[in-house]
């Protein structure tokens, strides 16, 4: 391993003199439904000020916030002491606390690593010392509020505008990867990482989707965000398991068994005859199904006062991340109608696959044995009243860390429960609680 230059402390350093760079970041959603960062840098010495557009393809606060940083260090001169005020944590950390353990890493996982080798090798430049301080990002100076503002102005720059990553210099990093922090499973990801393959074409185009469908309907979406929605604790591992794979596209129908001899008619829809996709599934195939459970969803969401997304598929798949919209407006507190929304809507999407395994699996394509509409919605509220039932059995002291606040539970399904007047307040340890089921004649009605 090559041994990084490393600057000698306090050498060339001016004394008495100390620039303060207030450094702020922000991320906005551009009119097209695509985020916009950009950065600001104020400094004590004036009324000078820097903003930059972020580079790159992550458009995050965080990141944002990781360049503001570097904007500052470039623009004062690396023999004056500087102190860097931000109120981002990751940043604080990432210098600091972090640092070492990511390099021994090579790096390994670190989102925004170029933008984070960026201001390591910058500060590593420097020859006067430079500090880090986190402000409260409750009461901001003037300095910082005018700081926020040029990132703001900077963030709504045209996409042509954005510049490139300032050039650094990287023989003041260390390379390669720490041999006494080396395991299997590390340098196989390492080597993967090598190789440069990129992500899939499929989940990107699903992303893609993903988030433009969310910026129509109101919501910034990001890679990292959705895929951090799959470990919420609300998802089943079952559920999961499942999500990742059709975020992925990576479940064995259609496409998949075109290519492989013999088995090309799986390809194909057995009921509509088309070739067969997840989205065919959860929204197109006529076969007895999809309709009348998203009805029946559409029917639990109503009651609880929160209504179900169009049924649009990039929405579906962004279904563990989206925040409910009731008559109050949209619910931010992650609790209450979004809980059961992303409940209701998972259970549901999986349902479907399910019973398409089963109709054409297990009862061989079939139409004498489809599955009748109340058969659909006897499945789907036992679905439900299985995950009620688990939230009862959250609520209890023994589950320890993974215990549910009884509140949230109570929030959760109020509105949606059969004969919720006759329940005590409390019904989270009553027996015989059950997710109220509309009439026989709509449910026939449905589809």
């Amino acid at each position: 391993m090559a041994a990084p230059v490393r600057r000698q402390r306090g050498q060339y350093a001016v004394p008495g003199e100390l620039v303060t760079a207030h450094a702020h970041g922000i991320s906005l959603l551009h009119p097209q439904g695509r985020p916009c960062a950009g950065s600001g840098v104020v400094l004590n010495t004036g009324n000078d000020a820097i903003a930059g557009r972020v580079p790159g393809p992550h458009q995050t606060a965080q990141a944002a916030d990781i360049y503001a940083v570097s904007l500052a260090l470039a623009h004062v001169e690396p023999y004056v002491a500087l102190t860097i005020c931000t109120t981002s944590k990751l940043v604080l950390d990432g210098l600091t606390a972090l640092l070492p353990r990511w390099e021994d890493r090579a790096w390994m996982g670190v989102q925004h690593e170029l933008l984070f080798k960026d201001v390591v090798a910058r500060m590593r430049a420097r020859s006067a010392p430079t500090y880090l301080k986190r402000l409260d990002a409750k009461s901001l100076d003037r300095l910082s509020e005018l700081a926020i503002e040029r990132a703001k102005a900077a963030a709504n720059w045209p996409a042509e505008n954005i510049p490139p990553l300032l050039p650094w210099q990287a023989e003041r990093l260390e390379s390669g990867m720490r041999l006494r922090t080396l395991s299997q499973k590390l340098a196989y990801h390492k080597i993967l990482h090598l190789r440069g393959g990129g992500p899939r074409r499929k989940t990107t185009l699903n992303l893609d989707r993903i988030i433009d469908v969310g910026s129509d309907h109101g919501q910034l979406l990001t890679p990292a965000l959705l895929w951090k929605s799959l470990y919420a604790k609300d998802l089943r591992r079952t559920m999961r398991d499942f999500w990742w794979l059709a975020m992925h596209d990576a479940l064995r129908i259609g496409s998949y068994w075109e290519n492989i001899p013999g088995y090309e008619q799986r390809a194909r829809c057995s009921h509509c005859e088309v070739t067969e996709s997840l989205e065919h599934i959860w929204m197109d195939c006529a076969a007895p199904g999809q309709t009348v459970l998203w009805a029946l969803a559409q029917y639990v969401l109503k009651r609880r006062g929160a209504t179900l997304p169009n049924t649009a598929f990039g929405l579906l798949l962004a279904a563990p991340a989206l925040r409910a919209k009731t008559v109050h407006g949209t619910d931010t507190k992650g609790i209450g109608a979004t809980r059961l929304q992303r409940i209701v809507m998972t259970e549901t999407g999986h349902l479907i696959w399910k019973l398409r395994c089963e109709r054409v699996i297990a009862r061989n394509g079939d139409r004498e044995r489809y599955h009748s509409k109340l058969e659909l919605a006897n499945r789907f509220f036992s679905a439900l009243n299985k995950r009620l039932r688990l939230d009862q059995i959250l609520v209890r002291p023994a589950m320890r860390a993974d215990r549910l606040q009884t509140a949230v539970v109570l929030d959760t399904w109020r509105g949606t429960l059969n004969d919720e007047l006759a329940l005590p307040e409390d019904w989270t340890a009553a027996e015989g609680v059950l997710v109220g089921r509309p009439s026989s004649n709509f449910i026939l009605s449905t589809g």
